[in-house]
Parts: C-alpha cells; structure tokens; sequence
C-alpha cells in the first residue's frame, strides 16, 4: 500500500491509554489487528482472537506465520485482488473505508473464508490501517452450495430447453421427459403441436400414473399381442439405458396403434436418451409422431417406383430379346445373299436384286443397331458410388415394409449384429430396391403370422479399405417348387399354383435383384422347399468409408 490517501486526520496514541485499548481489543468476539500501509504491511497490532481464528497458541507463532505482515495473513492466490480492491475502495470512499473477502491459511494448513473491514489512518508515523475481520467459513460454504444448485438447475434446464428444440425439430405430435433412473415423469406435462403445456395423462386420456413403467404397461394394452411384446421389450428401462451407455442414445419404434374402433393409425415412438451430467441419472426425451399418412404416401410412392423400375427393366429386357430375334435372321440374310452374289447367274436383273437385299439389309441392320441395340435408355448408366449408411438403408427398408407386415400380422426381423462398418460407398438406390424387392417377395407369398428375417453380415475382404457384405431373407412362406426354382430370376417368370398367381406382381421383381447384382458385380442366390419357406443371399463387396471422415 501506499501512503497517499486522502485524510487529514492524525492518529496519536497515549501511553496510558494504550493498555486500556488493547484489554478492550483482546475481549472482542471477532478478530482485530492494525498494521501499517506501504512497504513490507508490518503488523503493529493483534488481538486474541486473531490467533484463535489462525489456530496459534501465542502471538509469536502467529507473527512467524504471518510473517508478521498483512500479506502474510492474506492468502497468496487472493492477495493481489485484495490489495488492489482496498487501494480502489479507500480511493472512492470519504471515510477511507474499505470491505473485502478472501482466503486465509490456518496453521494446521486449513482454508478458511474472512470478512475484512477496514479503515486507514494517516498518522504523524505514516499510515496505518485498522482492520475487523471474521470467520465466515460456513456462511461462504452455504452460499457456494446454493450457487452450485442454483447453477445446477440452470445447466439441467439449458439440457431440457437443447432437448425440446431437437422434439419441435422431430415435428413431434406430442413429446414428454422421462426419468430413467428413477422410473418417473420429470413432468407429467407435454408440450402439444400448438406449443402450449398440457398435462401428458389428461391429454391422452388415461390414469394418473407416477411410475413411468405402469404407463408403459397402460399404453400396450392399444397394440396388437405381437406389436405389445415388441413395444414392452423396446421401452425396458435397462435396454435404453444400454443403449445410451453405448452411444445408439436415438431409440426409434413404429407400430399401429388403436386410437378407437375402426381407427388405427401409425405411430412412431422416438427416445433420445442421455446422462445428466450433474446429477448422474439417464433420462429420456420421448417424441411421438403420427406417421400414417406419410407412411402411406411413401408406400405407394414407392410400389409406384418399384413398378416403374420392373417395367423399365421389362422394358429392355423385352427390347434385348427383340434385338436378339431380329438380328441374328438378318445376318443370315445377308451370308446368304452375299453367297449368291458370288455364285448367281450373271443377268442384271439377279444382280439387281441381290444388290436390293443387301441395301435393304444393311438399312435394317442400321435401324436395329439405332433403336433396339441393348443398353439404349437410362437402364444403362453406370452404378453410383455415394457415401452410404446401412444401419439407414436397412430402417428405411424396414419402413417402407412396415405396413404391409403389420396387416398380415408377420413377425419381422431385422438382424445386422454381423455387421462391423456400416459407413461404406455404394449405389444406396439400387441396394435398396434389391432388399426390397427381395423383401416384398418375402411378404407376399407368406402367410399371416409368419415370420420374415432380414439377416446381413460382413466378412473381411483380400484387399484393404473393402468389406465382403451378406444380405440374407429368410422367410417361412409358401416355398417354391424344385421344378421352378431354376427359371425365379428371368422376366415374367410366375409359378402356376393357385395360391401363386392369386397373388399380384408382373414377375419381374427377382428379375430387377438380379440384373442390379449382375451390375454391383455380387451374386444373388436362392434356396427352398415346397410349403417351408425360401432364403434369398446376396453377396456384395463394397468400399468401407474411411472412419476419420465427417458423417454427412
């Protein structure tokens, strides 16, 4: 400190005096101690209870504590702050008073909060400061534990605000928080699509339910038995907790919900789970969309797509066949008409008209070769090479299935345990109608209740940065016959039982898996038996994306 404060006032001390004000120092409950401003801050005074509040048994410990200086009192982290807090305060104040806090070292090495209130003097010796502080360890601690709370709840409303923006972003039709840990409602509230607060349980329509897994239990009771068991085992407490814990924190499920009789609507169930950081515990934010109608419009998008795909192929396929009948006559005609022109009589007429069917050949070889050649049309252009994410491509698939699955009641399994890289570059278009196609069949010579699997493995390949990739459909249906088995991949190509060709399709289906395979350079293979089911492999090699690069 330095001695330029503004004062007039003069401190002189009475030697008879002085005795009487330290005896009144020393009863003081709190702590008291003058020392002097500027240059090493020596202590010049200090009273009992200063020593108490350092842990010391004599005054002289206390100075070699201290250093007997101010400094030394305060702690060494604090002092600068303090030291430039007192010179701004008796700077600004008319009364040459001063209020800090800060930090002290006890002598047992303990950490311990003061109040310091001080005031400076301007003496005929310099300046001195006179100084009351007092223990506030425990007050300092409960206002610390209340910031830490209060900063707590801000932090885990911040968290719930991020979560609610990712629900209106889902475009949820009705979304809730869940605590995990606990099995609870954070809120029974939910926010509704007009972005107003609603209680969660009167707008649904059910029981007063605290416990989360009783709601769950109440909201199976809409589905279907299979539908149920698939809805309890997706919302177990412990699997979205493992799932979190595994870093897969986005839980989606779908099924057909009965809102009333004759009304039963799509319903897609969307879980974002995650760990509060503060408190430890999982909790989930749960979205609910009602996705019949954009279900069903993407489903006939797609058999719309599907359809134009097989007739394209159909399509060229027929023109392959076309191109094939009608050239091969036409070079015979022409072998044979260029050998009579080497061995005919020599009359001009014969000349004439040899010359006629070799003209007119060579213009119909021109116009099949323009028109009917194979690979004219968009059928041909080359397969994409895009980035490609299959745990996606299989969930759309899966979507796309859902409908037709639900409505025959048939258990669907979507298996990719085997699969180690899902990031890989591929034509995802093409890949997907082949699942599809293969799928679909699947589902349309199976009967209710039956069973479909999708099952994909990855193999490692012999060269670096590719994955061998395995797409089985398993299905329980009706079979095909041995007699048939040979001719499932060529166009239009339907089997005649009854229960066969009862069932709608142009038979090109296959045909599209097939030319796609051909193209991806893979194989497509099957296996059956009449009244047990069939089993669709497809085998792939594709490139593996590099795993530093950014997801897209």
């Amino acid at each position: 400190m330095n001695d330029s404060y503004k004062t007039d006032i003069e401190f002189t001390a009475n030697e008879n005096i002085l005795p009487f004000i330290k005896s009144f120092c020393n009863g003081m409950p709190g702590g008291f101690f003058i020392y002097r401003a500027g240059g090493d801050e020596e202590l010049v005074y200090v009273n009992n209870a200063m020593l108490r509040i350092f842990g010391c048994k004599t005054e002289k410990e206390f100075r070699e504590l201290t250093h007997n200086s101010f400094k030394g009192i305060v702690h060494p982290d604090d002092y600068s702050h303090v030291s430039r807090s007192i010179e701004r305060q008796i700077e600004d104040s008319p009364y040459n008073l001063d209020y800090v806090e800060y930090r002290i070292v006890r002598s047992d090495g303990g950490i311990r909060w003061v109040e310091d209130y001080g005031k400076y003097l301007s003496t005929k010796d310099g300046g001195v400061f006179y100084v009351f502080i007092e223990d506030v360890t425990d007050r300092m601690k409960e206002r610390m534990d209340e910031l830490e709370r209060v900063n707590a709840e801000l932090k885990s409303n911040l968290a719930r605000e991020r979560q609610y923006h990712k629900a209106i972003l889902h475009n949820a039709v009705i979304f809730f928080e869940v605590n995990l840990s606990r099995d609870e409602f954070i809120s029974v509230s939910a926010q509704v699509t007009d972005e107003t607060a609603s209680d969660l349980l009167e707008f649904l329509n059910i029981p007063k339910f605290t416990k989360f897994t009783d709601y769950i239990k109440y909201r199976a009771e809409s589905l279907d038995e299979k539908s149920r068991e698939d809805y309890l085992a997706f919302l177990n407490i412990d699997r979205l907790i493992k799932c979190c814990e595994s870093g897969d924190s986005e839980q989606i499920f779908e099924s057909m919900v009965h809102i009333a009789p004759g009304n039963e609507r799509l319903l897609q169930f969307v879980y974002l789970v995650g760990k509060n950081e503060f408190t430890g515990d999982f909790v989930a934010l749960s979205m609910i969309n009602d996705i019949t109608e954009v279900s069903e419009k993407q489903r006939l998008f797609q058999a719309a797509l599907s359809e134009a795909n097989a007739e394209s192929i159909a399509r060229q396929t027929f023109l392959d066949n076309l191109y094939n009948d009608i050239r091969i006559p036409l070079n015979n005609i022409r072998c044979f008409a260029e050998m009579l022109s080497y061995n005919a009589p020599g009359t001009d007429i014969f000349k004439y008209c040899v010359d006629k069917v070799l003209d007119s050949s060579d213009k119909l070889v021109e116009a099949v070769d323009g028109s009917l050649k194979p690979g004219i049309g968009p059928e041909s252009a080359e397969l994409g090479k895009t980035k490609c994410d299959l745990h996606k491509l299989i969930r759309d698939v899966k979507q796309r299935l859902l409908p037709d699955v639900s409505e025959k009641q048939i258990r669907f399994i979507a298996d990719s345990s085997g699969v180690r890289h899902f990031g890989v570059y591929t034509d995802t278009v093409r890949l997907e109608e082949v699942l599809w196609q293969l799928l679909d069949n699947s589902v349309k010579y199976t009967g209710s209740g039956g069973n479909i699997i999708l099952k994909v493995d990855e193999f490692e390949a012999s060269l670096r940065s590719f994955g061998i990739f395995r797409f089985k459909v398993v299905d329980d249906g009706i079979g095909i016959s041995e007699e048939f088995i040979g001719k499932v991949f060529e166009p239009f190509n339907r089997g005649e039982e009854p229960t066969v060709t009862e069932v709608r399709g142009s038979g090109m289906g296959l045909a599209v898996v097939k030319r796609i395979v051909d193209m991806m350079e893979g194989t497509v293979t099957v296996k059956s038996e009449k009244g047990h089911g069939s089993c669709f492999t497809v085998t792939v090699t594709l490139p593996l994306q590099n795993e530093k690069e950014p997801s897209e």
